[in-house]
């Protein structure tokens, strides 16, 4: 949010010629392209990590009861298994379990 209120302040073309001269003179002509490389490569792992992460599933807590834990139903296709024991349809390819 911060970010697109300090990018609506720079509204000329102007304006984005002196911040990128600044870089120039900070960073220097041969450094930039290894720079933006470099923020890229950060930005590509990021992203992967994050998929990474929101893929892994927690584990199941154990049941507060006692009561035995259901035998788990896995797809013949892909072998995904059930997310739910009362599921019909495999989540992933969406076949029958």
């Amino acid at each position: 949010m911060y970010l697109i209120n300090a990018l609506a302040f720079f509204d000329s073309p102007e304006q984005w010629l002196r911040i990128l001269l600044i870089f120039v003179l900070i960073f220097g002509a041969a450094k930039l392209p290894q720079l933006g490389s470099a923020m890229g490569k950060t930005i590509k792992n990021f992203k992967q990590e994050m998929r990474e992460a929101s893929s892994d599933e927690p584990a199941a807590a154990p049941p507060q009861n006692g009561a035995a834990k259901p035998a788990a139903k896995f797809c013949a296709a892909c072998g995904n298994p059930a997310a739910r024991p009362e599921d019909a349809f495999c989540a992933k390819c969406g076949k029958p379990l």
